[in-house]
């Protein structure tokens, strides 16, 4: 090898190095001529220089600079600031340095390097940085760095823009393209957090060996200290407080001197070491706990208790181990409360305000929900979990369903106070509810008897819309089978008004049955399948009762439907009575049911009778009679008995009463004469067993019609999963149900 180019070009090279560290400026001439020697170098044909050129450049050019100038600067830096500046002033020459002279060397770069499977020039300028200058001081750069940083978390002032300059270098050290590329050490940063996805332990390595993980450890050691004298001084609010505020302050740190892909790392430790360290005696703290938040409604507590609960690496699918023990206590919480409303309200004579506050109460947890803690489906889950757990105990003798049943009848009949926007609230708490419930069936039942005396006794309509909202939201829920009864009885009331219609031309254009007896005669016709089914009493009727219900059956099977049965449900009828009484009193009118106008008008052609001839005049049931005698003697006084005071018996004598006296013109005295309320109760719950039996029957059916063979254990679980939708059935009754249908054999449907 000839040393004449080589010394040549080591003393241009020299002038470089001397040049870009004293900040001078070197002209394009000056590095074409140098270039042109370089290229002279390689394409010599006797002697081609390239593979020496670059163990030149390797060797020769970067180990004098870097050994015997730079470290020998950076090392005798004492303070950390200096020694931080001198580190980074260091990295911007050499960078430079190695840019200008990589340019001198391009034609390697482009035909020797790709040949040979050698590094390009710019990379071997950058690791040669690393080996002789960032390894030797990669220790005391490191506990430089986690100095200012702990400094910086005591409120100790530091230049942060050293810092970050000093990071930005040991990040740019794993990756030689990143120091090359066009963006600035700021825009390359911010590209990364845009999308960390992209970012390879490859392009960070360095980073995160060095540097990135003696930080972390040290935050969780510093956290966990701070951790245990917060606990002890601090209430469960000014513990999350706190902890929201280290959260941000090294948010902040990190955006403002670290890499990015730190900050998820950070985060999680102070996570782990502040609030998942103490997590327990924060919830269960008797004085500031989450209890106590629940029970005051401090939803901004709640908000930041649930927010950093959540973490910020945990997914919808797999909340995180904190989020589920808030959720526990969540659910203990609302179940206890549940408990004692029950417990509270099992004795009480008056039930009716049951349901009312436990709407209120479902509605307090529910904003404790969805406005702190986002609606996160977690908490939705475990809410719905302990309202389902109590809202299926009994109060006292009543069930949840029967008493929100009877809760709605008194909200949805027409006349009622409440506004349509309250309406609309109260019904959709009334379904949330109603959706705890696993008797659903019994609610429908209980239900459908209700609607059905609104709508007869006129208390709602098939136009009323709260009844109509409320059907639709059922029938969402649990779908459209489950309210066809409802909308079957709403569509016969829809009839009512053009039936009665054709009925009355139906009179005008007969003759005979034109004049009927009474003023007015008007007929609901119930299909048989909607409606509950009434008991039909064979009842002595009056003559002129008696006229108008064969001129209907005559119009209704004749016109309307020929080969349909009509069975007369007289104790659902009413009737308006028109009476005169002596003296000042007058005529009066009465409305009652058809029962209590057949006792009444008896007293037309006797002033006094028995009990027992009562009874015997109208065929009414004993208990019924005396119940209506009652009520005519007691509440309204229209007729009083023989001896006063007397307990009514078959012979107890009752009269009209010479002294009835009212101011009011009409008097509505319609009383439910069929049963009590207890034994409306017993008897729905009758009917629902019975039909349950019918509902498992034909599931059992189902099942076996498309499995064909199936042991008993499955059969009976999948029984159960398809009727849970309507009620949780009895695993018993299922047995006793198959057992009984053991010897049928289920052939294929064709």
């Amino acid at each position: 090898m000839a040393p004449q180019p080589f010394e040549a070009l080591r003393e241009k090279l020299s002038a470089y190095i001397q040049a870009v560290h004293q900040g001078k400026s070197i002209s394009n001439a000056d590095c074409q001529t140098t270039y042109q020697l370089v290229y002279q170098m390689c394409t010599a044909r006797n002697s081609p220089h390239t593979q020496p050129l670059y163990d030149f450049y390797s060797q020769l050019v970067f180990d004098g600079f870097l050994t015997d100038s730079l470290m020998p600067i950076i090392s005798s830096k004492q303070s950390d600031e200096e020694f931080l500046h001198a580190f980074v002033d260091g990295w911007s020459t050499h960078v430079q340095m190695v840019k200008l002279i990589s340019t001198v060397f391009r034609y390697l770069d482009k035909f020797h390097v790709p040949r040979s499977g050698l590094r390009e020039t710019k990379e071997v300028g950058i690791r040669k940085f690393r080996q002789l200058v960032f390894d030797p001081l990669c220790e005391r750069l490191t506990a430089c760095l986690l100095g200012r940083v702990a400094s910086d978390r005591e409120g100790v002032f530091v230049d942060r823009t050293v810092i970050k300059q000093a990071v930005n270098v040991i990040v740019r050290l794993s990756d030689w393209r990143q120091v090359f590329s066009n963006t600035t050490p700021s825009e390359n940063l911010s590209s990364m957090e845009e999308d960390q996805s992209l970012i390879s332990e490859f392009q960070i390595g360095i980073y995160t060996q060095t540097f990135e993980s003696k930080l972390v450890a040290a935050t969780a050691e510093y956290y966990k200290a701070k951790s245990n004298s917060w606990i002890s001084s601090l209430s469960c609010g000014e513990f999350l407080h706190q902890v929201q505020e280290t959260i941000d302050s090294e948010t902040k740190r990190v955006e403002d001197f670290l890499h990015p892909c730190t900050k998820t790392k950070i985060l999680k430790v102070i996570e782990e070491n502040t609030i998942g360290f103490h997590l327990s005696s924060l919830l269960d703290n008797p004085e500031s706990g989450m209890q106590i938040m629940l029970q005051e409604s401090r939803l901004d507590e709640l908000g930041l208790l649930y927010k950093l609960c959540k973490g910020h690496n945990a997914s919808a699918s797999e909340p995180s181990s904190m989020l589920k023990e808030v959720s526990v206590r969540m659910r203990n919480y609302v179940t206890m409360k549940g408990d004692e409303l029950v417990a509270q309200w099992a004795d009480s004579k008056d039930i009716k305000g049951f349901i009312p506050q436990l709407i209120i109460m479902q509605r307090t947890v529910d904003k404790l929900i969805r406005v702190p803690m986002k609606a996160d489906p977690l908490m939705i889950k475990v809410m719905k979990d302990a309202f389902e757990q109590f809202t299926n105990k009994d109060v006292g003798t009543h069930s949840v369903a029967d008493l929100l049943a009877r809760y709605l009848d008194e909200c949805l009949k027409t006349g009622g106070e409440k506004k349509a926007g309250d309406m609309g609230d109260l019904i959709g708490s009334a379904v949330t509810l109603f959706s705890f419930l696993t008797d659903k069936d019994l609610f429908a039942e209980s239900y459908r008897k209700l609607l059905a005396l609104r709508l007869l006794n006129g208390s709602s309509s098939e136009e009323n819309e709260s009844e109509l909202l409320f059907i639709r939201k059922m029938k969402d829920c649990c779908g459209t089978g489950y309210t066809s009864k409802f909308e079957g009885m709403i569509k016969d009331m829809g009839k009512f008004k053009s039936l009665q219609a054709q009925y009355e031309a139906h009179l005008k254009e007969n003759e005979d049955e034109r004049k009927l007896p009474i003023k007015s005669f008007s007929v609901k016709v119930l299909t048989t399948g909607y409606w509950p089914q009434y008991q039909t009493d064979e009842i002595i009727l009056p003559s002129s009762m008696t006229s108008c219900l064969e001129s209907f059956k005559s119009f209704y099977t004749s016109s309307v439907k020929q080969n349909c049965v009509l069975r007369w449900v007289h104790n659902l009828g009413t009737v308006h009575i028109e009476a005169t009484f002596p003296g000042k009193v007058g005529k009066k009118e009465f409305i009652m049911s058809t029962l209590q106008a057949l006792v009444l008008m008896l007293f037309n052609e006797q002033q006094s009778m028995t009990i027992a001839q009562v009874k015997e005049a109208t065929k009414i049931p004993p208990p019924v009679v005396v119940r209506i005698v009652e009520i005519f003697v007691r509440k309204f006084k229209l007729l009083a008995y023989e001896k006063p005071g007397e307990k009514p018996g078959a012979d107890t004598v009752v009269m009209v009463n010479p002294a009835f006296k009212t101011n009011k013109y009409r008097t509505n005295m319609t009383t439910q004469l069929s049963k009590t309320a207890d034994e409306e109760r017993a008897s729905t719950k009758a009917t629902v067993q019975i039909d349950r039996k019918f509902a498992i029957d034909a599931c059992i059916v189902r099942i076996m019609k498309s499995r064909k063979q199936l042991e008993h254990s499955s059969l009976v679980g999948q029984t159960m999963q398809q009727l849970l939708s309507h009620f949780k059935p009895d695993p018993k009754v299922i047995s006793e149900i198959n057992h009984d249908n053991s010897a049928i054999t289920y052939a294929p449907c064709m």
